[in-house]
């Protein structure tokens, strides 16, 4: 799990600085990911807890992988590639 993990943490971060202009990169960058981490990462065991005792189905933790995984791949998608283009200042 670690090995896909680590292919995961490798990239993800360039791709998240990448989008913000330089002058609020970090702040932007930060804020975000720290936000996202918390709300979706957090709130997780909870949920699935909540969806496994109304449901009845252990199997909620993989559902809600799978979910997340297609919400990324539509994301990362729509994110233009800008390798060996000059860093916006705006």
């Amino acid at each position: 799990m670690a090995v896909v993990f680590a292919g995961h943490t490798g990239v993800i971060h360039i791709l998240l600085v990448e989008l913000f202009p330089t002058r609020v990169r970090y702040s932007a960058y930060g804020l975000g990911y720290n936000v996202s981490s918390a709300l979706f990462g957090g709130t997780a065991p909870l949920l699935m807890t909540y969806l496994i005792d109304r449901t009845g189905n252990v199997n909620m933790p993989a559902f809600y992988a799978v979910v997340t995984a297609l919400g990324t791949l539509i994301a990362v998608s729509r994110v233009t590639d800008r390798a060996h283009l000059p860093l916006r200042d705006a």
